[in-house]
């Protein structure tokens, strides 16, 4: 056990080691859609990038857009005979990359906008790639040509139709290709395979569904009809079958023969032993997760792909192993939080994940509680509760009690489902839990439950955005830190709240804002959509006053939608809207509580629904979008990095389908949620340091000479560092830190004034902010 929190201590160390600007991703592996073996590792292409188990160590780890692959949802990995490693995309992004897997670097890649690659088939000069663009199949071929990989021709016509391309292999001059109408071979040495009379059908017996299983000289083993055969390549082309011993019923997934030559299948859940006479034995592991891929070409152990880790088999024991990774639930993560300790929360219709210090432990549904208190922090950890979390959880809060709050977007109350449009739980606690139903919560037909938002206010009050409340017309639940709840109607709104609210943020003069959308649902009395702001005086279950007002949010335009909403210590509102982001100046009256429209940014960005808001501690916005990324407009009006803001095509960002985005502000952390998985940017906007108590200098020693810089991390506003002797004599002064570009972090290359790398031995590097702080720190520099 000790050995496990070591490796994540480590994990952590590196992570709080980073320079601004820095990426890394938090994906799940956990569905495997391939692997293979490459001498001491099991690689596996999954959806949250490449799982690699080191049998000698029993360990994982994950690679993704960080190590350089093209992309994170992997479908295909192959071994080529230099020992790299040719991987295909799933779909929608189906990408063609070669991979360095010894020292974690990409060699070529091809992407051709195809919508997934369905199988790879490698040769010592040749490879042969099958995809799906669209609703049309094809193959790639590719060659090296002065020891390097390149593309060299696509083919996309076929004597035959149909309508999937399963798998592909080489042997010799051939190339075959498997499909669900039969098995085609053609010559790629003597022929041009772009004519379809080019490709040979092969019609002995195979009228369905053919799987190319490996080629062997002149030999090609393949399926048909649950049954294996060996296909005889020679001048007289003959089909021999050698085993047919499965049920009917039954539907091989794969079959792989091994180093003595044994075969060995899988089907849904089950593991088979073939001998010539039949099965020799097999295993139902009962496992709840359905088998996807199989190897194991040692004579010693089976290694079972699923959609939930990898099974080891004991061929000769039959004793089983489930490795499962640490992960969180799943890569599409609809909502995220950062605690007021600083532990991520992430949520999804799967439940929620919380990334602690040694790894990720997960919550999901059950009928009852199951809570381990006993687990390994390197493997897969879950609890289970009577929790139906919806549609999906749409937002996330930590309220001032210490608790989660989880907003859920469609759900059913008990009995129909655990469900509760708000579920509060303490996640340090899982016993204590609460759903909030249809007691406190309004809902649309058939107590439907659909909570978009969760905000608290200065004084506790937490204020919900109760959408498609239909049944009692009260879209906005409340409840005060006595935990007393309430609701606001329609009526008491003097009919100009919606029905679908979607947004709430709070301003310094106690006025209460909530953003709607618009939609048919919206009939009379219920405005559609728009702006609106509550004022109210007293408690806010039994208020002595209430003003309410309506804003016009897009002057000129029709449309009233606002998808998000935040305002900043300044006042200043900031609206999402399907023409872009609108920023308003707020002033006291609330008779014309508008001092100022502003300027309207990203007006070509499409802001559809699922775009959201969000603001970090230096006042910075951040506009995410279910499309197109994330733009970022500065306290000061100004685009960061740049106008083109954080996207797949210019970062390191998983996917451009981002869902949220939470800060850590204390270590300068953006957490940004896709449905790739979780993509954490280190940024130069954290909350002000008060001190030089928590510097940290990296890496250390600094060895010379270098490419990237040594690091001064936790710098106060406005720091002047400098490079000096051990006696004192100024090397090198550095540029004044600014809060948007380096931040809290000043950078140095080990050169002095003149340019010149300095010498072996120890240095002063001092630390001083404009009222006076200083400090210092001694640094080791080795000359290489």
């Amino acid at each position: 056990m000790k050995h496990f929190y070591i490796n994540f201590l480590l994990i952590g160390l590196l992570l709080s080691q980073s320079r601004i600007g820095d990426w890394n991703a938090y994906t799940s592996p956990l569905h495997i859609n391939n692997l293979t073996e490459y001498n001491n590792l099991i690689i596996c292409a999954t959806d949250g990038g490449l799982l690699i188990y080191n049998k000698n160590q029993n360990s994982f780890s994950t690679l993704t857009v960080v190590d350089q692959l093209e992309g994170t949802a992997v479908n295909v990995v192959e071994v080529g005979n230099d020992s790299l490693i040719w991987l295909g995309g799933v779909s929608p992004h189906g990408f063609v990359q070669i991979y360095d897997i010894n020292n974690h670097q990409s060699i070529a890649q091809f992407d051709f906008g195809l919508t997934e690659i369905i199988d790879i088939s490698i040769s010592d000069s040749i490879c042969f790639v099958a995809f799906l663009d669209n609703q049309d199949w094809g193959v790639m071929e590719f060659i090296i040509t002065e020891n390097e990989w390149i593309y060299r021709d696509i083919y996309r016509n076929w004597p035959m139709n149909f309508d999937l391309i399963n798998s592909i292999e080489i042997s010799d001059d051939k190339v075959l290709v498997g499909t669900d109408q039969g098995l085609l071979i053609g010559n790629w040495k003597e022929s041009n395979l772009k004519d379809p009379d080019n490709w040979q059908q092969f019609e002995i017996e195979l009228f369905g569904e053919v799987r190319l299983l490996e080629s062997n000289a002149n030999n090609i083993l393949l399926v048909y009809n649950n049954s294996i055969y060996v296909l005889n390549l020679e001048e007289q082309i003959s089909l021999e079958i050698i085993w047919n011993y499965l049920d009917p019923s039954d539907q091989l997934i794969e079959i792989i023969k091994d180093s003595e030559g044994i075969f060995w299948g899988i089907l849904d859940t089950k593991i088979i032993k073939l001998n010539n006479s039949g099965i020799e034995w097999h295993l139902d592991t009962g496992y709840n997760y359905s088998f996807t891929s199989l190897a194991g070409f040692s004579k010693d152990q089976l290694y079972i792909g699923s959609q939930q880790g990898i099974l080891v088999l004991d061929k000769d024991t039959k004793i089983i192993n489930y490795e499962i990774p640490n992960a969180p639930l799943t890569n599409q993560i609809s909502a995220l939080t950062v605690l007021d300790d600083g532990r991520l929360v992430a949520g999804s219709k799967f439940g929620i994940s919380i990334k602690e210090s040694w790894g990720w432990r997960n919550i999901s549904e059950a009928d009852e509680i199951n809570i381990s208190d006993s687990f390994d922090p390197s493997r897969y950890v879950i609890n289970y509760l009577p929790i139906n979390f919806g549609g999906f959880i749409s937002d996330l809060e930590q309220g001032p009690d210490g608790l989660l709050y989880c907003a859920i977007r469609g759900t059913y109350p008990e009995p129909r489902r655990h469900g509760g449009g708000i579920v509060i739980i303490d996640v340090d606690d899982l016993k204590n839990f609460t759903l909030i139903d249809t007691a406190y919560l309004d809902y649309f037909a058939d107590e439907y439950m659909i909570v978009k938002d969760i905000e608290f206010d200065q004084y506790g009050v937490m204020w919900a955005a109760n959408a498609y409340a239909t049944t009692r017309r009260e879209p906005i639940a409340v409840k005060d830190i006595s935990n007393e709840w309430s609701s606001i109607s329609l009526a008491s709104s003097n009919n100009i709240l919606s029905y679908t609210p979607n947004t709430i943020g709070f301003d310094s003069f106690n006025r209460v804002w909530i953003g709607s959308f618009e939609d048919d649902l919206n009939s009379p009395p219920a405005k559609n959509g728009g702006l609106v702001f509550m004022d109210y005086e007293g408690s806010i279950l039994e208020p002595s006053s209430i003003d309410w007002g309506k804003i016009d949010i897009n002057p000129g335009y029709n449309n009233n939608t606002v998808w998000s909403l935040v305002i900043n210590n300044g006042d200043i509102l900031y609206l999402l809207t399907p023409i872009g982001l609108k920023q308003i100046t707020l002033q006291y009256s609330n008779s014309n509580p508008i001092k100022r429209y502003g300027y309207t940014y990203f007006p070509n960005i499409s802001f559809g629904k699922g775009s959201k808001l969000h603001i970090d501690s230096r006042n910075n916005i951040w506009a995410s979008s279910p499309t197109d990324g994330v733009h970022i407009l500065t306290e000061a009006s100004t685009y960061w990095p740049d106008i083109e803001g954080i996207n797949e095509n210019n970062s390191l960002l998983l996917s451009n389908e981002v869902s949220d985005i939470a800060f850590d502000n204390d270590d300068g952390l953006a957490y940004i949620s896709t449905n790739n998985g979780i993509s954490v940017l280190r940024i130069p906007f954290a909350k002000p340091k008060k001190n030089y108590n928590n510097i940290k200098i990296f890496p250390s020693p600094y060895a010379l000479p270098n490419n990237s810089p040594l690091v001064i991390d936790g710098l106060m506003d406005g720091t002047i560092c400098k490079v000096l002797t051990i006696t004192g004599k100024v090397l090198r002064t550095l540029p004044i830190s600014n809060k948007g570009v380096n931040g809290y972090q000043a950078f140095w290359d080990g050169k002095d004034d003149q340019g010149r790398w300095v010498n072996t031995g120890i240095y002063l590097i001092s630390f001083m902010e404009l009222k006076g702080n200083y400090s210092f720190e001694k640094i080791a520099i080795i000359e290489n």
